[in-house]
């Protein structure tokens, strides 16, 4: 990767990418039995394998967002998967984005186990085809890692 470019750097198969991504919690408000609200702003952009609307739409296939928070060894926390939503809670499948229009997409994640105070958590975003369980590439394999979420002591 040779560049720090957001739409290089959280690429999904060149047809989409990450532009922002928030959270309702800090690391250090994380409790055990609360959601952690993810929202991720998505751009679509131009790929090569383009659906036949190529002047509008991005995708022929509809994806799933999955959203995941995980321990610092792999182990899944919370995880939630659905199709994108477009900021009010309506749907809003990858075959119907735009090229440069914002699609606003709202995860809950339930966080319902303990919270190890000396480990290190991450949330990884990734788009998975339902029907064939394929994800789309990124940079850093199937999920793209958002933010270290680093719960340990720095003494």
């Amino acid at each position: 990767m040779d560049s720090c470019d957001p739409a290089d750097f959280y690429d999904f198969g060149g047809f989409a990418y990450i532009s922002d991504v928030e959270l309702n919690l800090a690391p250090a408000d994380m409790t055990p039995c609360g959601p952690l609200v993810v929202t991720i702003t998505w751009l679509g952009k131009n790929g090569e394998s383009l659906s036949e609307e190529a002047s509008t739409a991005v995708l022929a296939t509809d994806y799933l967002t999955v959203v995941s928070f995980q321990s610092d060894n792999g182990r899944v926390i919370s995880e939630n998967r659905q199709v994108p939503q477009n900021g009010d809670g309506q749907e809003q499948p990858t075959s119907t984005w735009e090229v440069g229009r914002p699609v606003i997409d709202q995860h809950t994640l339930e966080i319902d186990d303990y919270l190890d105070l000396n480990q290190s958590y991450v949330l990884y975003i990734g788009m998975i085809d339902p029907e064939t369980n394929e994800w789309l590439s990124t940079p850093f394999g199937h999920m793209v890692p958002i933010n270290p979420y680093d719960q340990g002591n720095d003494e």
